[in-house]
């Protein structure tokens, strides 16, 4: 296996998606009429279809610099006639959104290219985890995935994660986060909004007045609780470093690991965040290796990249964040990082981690 991840699911051929021809149209029974404010990509349900994540070579990929998987080039996906169409009042986000079943009933939901949310569809119920910006509608997109229950979990509290949460009654998450749920988080909407250089805001959303409502606290999320959804069932462990409220998931019918941003490939690890703690950075990375080298891992998946399927970068990880808390590295370089000034910046090979002086207490 490549350092992409290049599963038999990614490598299937081309006939086996549907393709767009360059009038724009779909051809064939499921053509449907285009809508106003854009394309509807819906089966006889109604519900959104989502094509999966099948074979492309590199250069039918968009490449964006500095996002991607570790060690390879940086892509963006899906292209642009494979993104979600949101039904409904959720219609003025579709472009905001994009989408990709990577795995059968397994979706990842990625606000603004950077900010990945996750969807787990069960036979009895599915599981939403995280919930990015907020700037669209997590839950209107999960719920035209399914007509089933759908329980909400954040793998962290920190602001680019609740986004969503208040769409629903009631969340899960760990018992250090559950404080976190109403907490201000107008500083980092504001930071947002004023720095923000992406795409295009959707299309009636107003950046003066965007802000994210308090979530409700529901249930516990913590080491050794299963979550079943009928037929599948997710693992939970506490992994902090990164913020002590961390927890990462693995389910086993598909091999899908969620690490939350603990593992970060083509990416700087961040133990400059005020929550992070870079002591427990390593021994959690070295839990998820541990998972790995127990389970048939086929995906892993965090925060801000894209699924991919060499689990062995977790364990090179870990022995580089090790390295970093035992002062055994080369002296770090001093880097401007953004809303976090200057930080010390490690680098070993194609591994990276941000780290300041507060995550060393």
């Amino acid at each position: 296996m490549d350092h992409l991840g290049a599963h038999p699911a990614l490598r299937r051929p081309l006939h086996h998606r549907r393709t767009r021809p360059a009038d724009g149209r779909v051809r064939g029974r499921q053509a449907r009429p285009a809508q106003k404010g854009g394309r509807r990509d819906v089966g006889r349900s109604g519900r959104v279809r989502i094509p999966p994540r099948q074979g492309l070579d590199s250069g039918s990929r968009a490449q964006i610099d500095g996002y991607g998987p570790m060690g390879g080039r940086a892509y963006s996906w899906p292209p642009d006639f494979m993104a979600a169409r949101f039904p409904g009042e959720a219609m003025d986000t579709q472009n905001w959104y994009d989408a990709q079943e990577f795995a059968p009933g397994t979706y990842q939901v990625t606000e603004a290219g950077r900010w990945n949310m996750f969807l787990f569809v069960g036979e009895k119920k599915a599981l939403a985890l995280d919930g990015g910006l907020g700037v669209g509608s997590f839950r209107k997109f999960c719920e035209s995935v399914t007509d089933l229950p759908i329980e909400h979990v954040l793998t962290h509290t920190h602001w680019d994660h609740v986004g969503a949460a208040h769409e629903w009654d009631a969340v899960g998450v760990h018992p250090n986060g559950k404080e976190k749920l109403a907490n201000d988080y107008s500083a980092g909407c504001k930071d947002f909004v004023e720095t923000w250089e992406g795409k295009p805001f959707p299309e009636g959303f107003d950046p003066a007045s965007f802000t994210i409502p308090p979530a409700i606290f529901g249930w516990e999320v913590k080491e050794g609780d299963t979550i079943d959804l009928g037929g599948r069932t997710l693992r939970v462990w506490d992994t902090p470093g990164h913020s002590p409220c961390s927890i990462s998931l693995y389910e086993d019918r598909e091999g899908v690991l969620i690490t939350g941003d603990l593992v970060k490939p083509g990416q700087p690890l961040f133990i400059q965040v005020p929550t992070a703690v870079l002591s427990q950075y390593g021994p959690s990375l070295r839990v998820l290796e541990k998972i790995a080298a127990e389970n048939e891992v086929k995906w892993v998946c965090s925060g801000h990249t894209d699924p991919f399927g060499d689990p062995s970068v977790i364990g090179r990880m870990a022995a580089f964040v090790d390295d970093v808390a035992a002062a055994k590295l080369d002296p770090p370089k001093k880097v401007e990082a953004g809303k976090w000034g200057v930080v010390d910046e490690y680098e070993a090979g194609d591994l990276k981690a941000w780290v300041n002086d507060n995550a060393r207490k």
